[in-house]
C-alpha cells in the first residue's frame, strides 16, 4: 500500500459533503473473501464506486476523488461524521487496478489505496488521480442479482449518487476534463513571462538606443563602458522580468476565469461576469486617470 497520503487531508475531507470527487463508505467491500456468495457483486460495486469518481462530473473535473472506507455516509447531529473504521487486510494496488481496468475503457493510469489511522481509527482511502478522460465500461458490470451496467456506457457522479451518464452529459464531461488537463499543463505563466521578458530587454542593444533617444554627450560616453553596459542590463532584465510576470498573471487570471467559467453553473456564471466586469472598468479608469495627469 502507498503510505503517502497526509493525515492533515483528512479533517477537511470530513467536513466535506459526498459530492462528485468524494464518497463515503461506512463498512469494507465484500471482495476479500471469494467464497462469499456476493463477492463478484461486490467487487463490481467497487468498480463501479471508482469508476464513477474517476469520470466525477463537469465541477469536479480535474480534481483528485477519494473514496473513504470506514467513515459513516450520514452525519451525526453536531454535523461531524462516525469513524466506524475497518480491519487491516491485504488489497494489492495490482489486483485494483487489474479489477478496475477489466473493465474501463480506456483504462485508468493510476489509484493509490491507503491504510490511514486518524483519531485511532483505521481507514482505507483509495485515491484516485484526475483523468482527462471520460471512461466508460467494456463489459457488463454486474452489481447485484438484478442489476446490472452494459458495456459502452459511463457511469458519473451527480450530487452523491452514481447515474448513468447520457451522450449531453458525456460531451460537456469530456470538455470539461480536457480543459482542466489543458489548464494544468500549461504551467505558471507569470514565472513564464518574466523569464522572456527580462531576456527581451537584457539582449536589446541599450548604447545604440541611448545614443539615438539622447543627445547628452556625457550619457553616450558613459554607453562605451562596459559596467555602464552591464548595470543597463540588468536594470532593463528587471524592468523585463516585472512586466513579464505582469503580462503572464493577467494571462494566467484569464484562463483561471474562462476554466472556472467552463465548470460553473449559471448562477456561478452570473458572479463571474459580474467580477469580469469589474476588473474591466477598474482597469479602464485606473488607464484613463494616468493617462489625464
Amino acid at each position: 500500500m502507498d503510505d503517502s497520503f497526509s493525515k492533515n487531508q483528512l479533517p477537511n475531507l470530513l467536513a466535506q459533503d459526498e459530492n462528485g470527487w468524494l464518497e463515503f463508505k461506512r463498512e469494507m467491500y465484500k471482495v476479500l473473501d471469494k467464497q462469499a456468495k456476493d463477492y463478484n457483486w461486490q467487487k463490481a460495486e467497487l468498480v463501479k464506486d471508482i469508476l464513477s469518481l474517476a469520470n466525477g462530473n463537469i465541477q469536479s473535473a480535474g480534481n483528485i476523488a477519494y473514496l473513504i472506507i470506514g467513515v459513516e455516509n450520514t452525519r451525526l447531529a453536531d454535523g461531524s461524521r462516525e469513524l466506524v473504521g475497518v480491519e487491516e487486510f491485504e488489497l494489492p494496488k495490482t489486483q485494483l487496478m487489474d479489477w478496475v481496468n477489466a473493465h474501463a475503457e480506456p483504462p485508468l493510469d493510476e489509484l493509490y489505496p491507503h491504510f490511514v489511522t486518524y483519531q485511532d481509527t483505521r481507514l482505507f482511502i483509495i485515491e484516485i488521480p484526475p483523468s482527462p478522460y471520460v471512461h466508460k465500461l467494456k463489459k457488463i458490470l454486474q452489481t447485484g442479482e438484478h442489476k446490472k451496467y452494459p458495456e459502452n456506457i459511463s457511469l458519473m457522479r451527480v450530487g452523491e449518487q452514481t447515474h448513468v451518464a447520457d451522450i449531453q452529459q458525456i460531451q460537456a464531461l469530456q470538455k470539461a476534463k480536457q480543459h482542466a488537463a489543458n489548464f494544468s499543463k500549461s504551467g505558471d505563466s507569470r514565472w513564464v513571462g518574466a523569464v522572456v521578458g527580462s531576456l527581451l530587454l537584457a539582449a536589446q542593444n541599450w548604447p545604440l538606443i541611448i545614443a539615438k533617444l539622447s543627445d547628452n554627450l556625457a550619457m553616450i560616453e558613459l554607453t562605451n563602458l562596459w559596467w555602464f553596459n552591464f548595470i543597463m542590463r540588468l536594470f532593463a532584465g528587471g524592468l523585463g522580468a516585472v512586466a513579464g510576470f505582469s503580462t503572464g498573471y493577467i494571462l494566467q487570471e484569464f484562463k483561471l476565469f474562462h476554466y472556472d467559467w467552463l465548470k460553473g453553473d449559471s448562477k456561478k456564471r452570473k458572479w463571474l461576469f459580474a467580477e469580469g466586469l469589474f476588473i474591466v472598468v477598474l482597469t479602464v479608469v485606473i488607464i484613463n486617470w494616468a493617462f489625464s495627469r
